[in-house]
């Protein structure tokens, strides 16, 4: 867990000076749990492993049209079912998750987190990650906020 990863708004869009940065409010409170099945280095921090790994169940078929193998090699379509294993919501934790695990849920959680931004060494092996992507739930919840206490969302 990483406590006190800053957070801040939005820039301001809404009155007079216009798109500049907000002041932001830090969330000293808020911590992230690794939910991959690895360390990761995110922003220069190393943030360890929780042992919790979510994963999506796939569901496959054969394809109901077309060839159902291509140069001897079998071809299935598949769909994304349920995620298993992600920890239930807790008040300020973000879950760092799979992408593939962040693309199934993203709509219908704000507390899921997945990683971009990814750094490499010489070899193109990845070697950290320089941001999270929020899912548009997360978005949602600071849309409905106040974050400086100034009578205005952001």
């Amino acid at each position: 867990m990483v406590k006190g990863m800053r957070l801040t708004s939005p820039p301001r869009r809404d009155r007079p000076g216009g798109a500049q940065q907000r002041k932001g409010k830090e969330m000293d409170a808020y911590k992230f749990i690794n939910c991959t099945p690895h360390d990761i280095v995110l922003c220069g921090t190393v943030i360890k492993c929780s042992g919790v790994v979510p994963r999506c169940d796939v569901v496959e078929r054969a394809p109901h049209f077309g060839p159902r193998e291509l140069a001897g090699v079998p071809l299935v379509v598949d769909t994304l079912g349920g995620v298993k294993g992600l920890p239930e919501p807790e008040h300020e934790t973000g879950y760092i998750v799979s992408r593939m695990v962040f693309d199934r849920i993203k709509l219908e959680r704000d507390d899921v987190f997945c990683l971009t931004h990814f750094e490499r060494d010489s070899e193109g092996r990845i070697v950290g990650a320089g941001a999270l992507v929020a899912s548009p739930a997360f978005e949602d919840v600071f849309a409905e906020m106040d974050l400086d206490g100034d009578g205005f969302r952001p």
